[in-house]
């Protein structure tokens, strides 16, 4: 999956702006967020896992693991996931204390045959 990161933004213009700079995604020097699965998991529940993979930002690259909820019907599968990564570790560290260092991602990914 990648993440052009021109594309994020938020409700509010200016955070929208601040958050494009080098204090966050410095999106002219890393134009992508990149995520690479290397593996699926079954988790304990029924339609639930987790997909292990390499998350790169900001020019590193870290290992995460995605908690997902599948859903298959007759005309795909839908997999949803709902987590948080730390940016300190892509050396995302403007506003320590201030902002939390967790950051909540929300991802839908759809499978169509």
């Amino acid at each position: 999956m990648v993440i052009q990161t021109a594309s994020l933004w938020s409700d509010n213009p200016k955070l929208t702006n601040h958050l494009k700079n080098p204090d966050f995604f410095d999106v002219r020097k890393y134009p992508e967020i990149r995520f690479e699965s290397d593996k699926m998991v079954a988790g304990d529940e029924p339609r639930t896992g987790k997909m292990v993979g390499k998350l790169t930002m900001l020019g590193k690259t870290e290992t995460v693991e995605v908690p997902v909820v599948c859903v298959a019907k007759s005309d795909g599968a839908t997999l949803t996931a709902d987590f948080k990564i730390d940016r300190t570790k892509w050396g995302m560290t403007y506003g320590q204390g201030k902002i939390d260092n967790d950051v909540a991602i929300k991802a839908t990914l759809k499978f169509v045959p």
